[in-house]
């Protein structure tokens, strides 16, 4: 064998020995190393802190309408609903169930 088939030949069984296994085994442990830096991160929420989150999202959405409905309420000013109503067209009013008040609320079933 000449000196440049034996260079080739070692060089094929070095990086399919040591070369490989190694660029395997070190991804390997960087994927390991990313998880368990993941999870010491704190990436998950309690659910204290789900609820607060949800509880400031729910507010943020909810200010405008409120501040709809007062704007509303003092534009009517003292008119009553059924005066209100008196003012609407009849056939407007056929279509509407009479208020009975609020529906009843489900109950929520664990399986």
């Amino acid at each position: 064998m000449e000196f440049g088939e034996t260079l080739v030949a070692f060089t094929s069984i070095v990086s399919v020995f040591i070369g490989m296994p190694w660029v395997i085994f070190s991804g390997i442990r960087k994927l390991r190393e990313q998880k368990s830096a993941g999870r010491a991160g704190g990436g998950d929420l309690s659910a204290s802190e789900l609820r607060a989150m949800i509880h400031d999202a729910v507010g943020e959405a909810i200010t405008p309408l409120a501040d709809r409905v007062t704007d509303l309420e003092e534009r009517l000013g003292d008119e009553s609903v059924a005066d209100l109503r008196a003012r609407l067209d009849p056939a407007l009013l056929d279509d509407l169930p009479e208020a009975s008040g609020p529906p009843a609320a489900r109950t929520r079933t664990h399986a």
